[in-house]
């Protein structure tokens, strides 16, 4: 879905044009924390720590893998909570 119109998408990529590498990468990263900050205020609030992990991983990355790829995943979490208790 795109509903920006061709003068607004002009001004923006005009914006970003002039700013740093840094500038762009910061604004990436707050964007980012920003999506992480949504996902996570929409998980139930007693899911582990490890729950969450997950949860956000398959909210971010799910597309991206296959299932055999994703399961591999998901055990990697559940290995890593088992090593730390």
């Amino acid at each position: 879905m795109n509903d920006t119109t061709p003068e607004i998408q002009y001004r923006i990529d005009e914006i970003y044009k002039n700013k740093s590498g840094e500038e762009k990468l910061l604004i990436a990263l707050s964007m980012f924390e920003t999506a992480r900050a949504l996902v996570l205020a929409s998980l139930d609030k007693n899911l582990s720590d490890v729950e969450k992990r997950k949860a956000l991983f398959l909210r971010f990355y799910e597309s991206d893998f296959n299932k055999e790829n994703i399961e591999g995943i998901l055990k990697y979490f559940n290995d890593k909570e088992k090593e730390l208790s």
